[in-house]
């Protein structure tokens, strides 16, 4: 089995005495399914909201009529990622 840590440090906000908030989720798992839903957890636990789950995606899912999605372009090209729909991940501190 495996032992995962993620952790997550907000940068303090101005005239909040330069308070760092350290959120630290950690946990063990055999699977990457596992993995993957504890880190929804942990994301929502940070603060970001987005709908649906997180999945991992294989390489064929990742091509589209217009073509692949290449690791240099893949934040550039989110309509083909989400078919056409963007999500949006942002924290409720914005």
């Amino acid at each position: 089995m495996s032992k995962f840590t993620f952790i997550c440090e907000d940068e303090p906000m101005p005239f909040a005495d330069s308070i760092v908030t350290k959120k630290t989720f950690e946990f063990n798992a055999e699977h990457l399914g596992s993995v993957i839903g504890e880190f929804e957890s942990f994301l929502r636990g940070c603060g970001f909201n987005f709908g649906g789950t997180l999945s991992i995606l294989s390489e064929e899912e990742l091509c589209s009529p217009s073509g692949c999605i290449s690791e240099e372009n893949d934040l550039d090209d989110l309509d083909s990622i989400f078919s056409g729909r963007k999500s949006l991940i942002r924290s409720d501190e914005c």
